[in-house]
């Protein structure tokens, strides 16, 4: 039979604390995206913009400095 007082380590609170916090960090390294905008993001939204109809100029289409514009 088995001690009541020995701990099971593996489910501890603090080793799934270590553990989910070692897989959010993970997480946020994986799906880190520069979001500075290079020449061939400005080429591409270019492209993409004239087959929809729209000027050619990135003037003429709006701030291409973020992703946000």
């Amino acid at each position: 039979m088995a001690n009541p007082m020995t701990r099971r380590v593996w489910l501890s609170p603090r080793i799934i604390l270590v553990l989910a916090m070692l897989t959010g960090l993970g997480t946020v390294f994986l799906h880190d995206v520069p979001t500075k905008v290079t020449a061939e993001d400005r080429d591409y939204a270019s492209r993409i913009l004239t087959a929809a109809g729209y000027p050619g100029h990135a003037e003429a289409y709006g701030d291409l400095n973020g992703f946000d514009g």
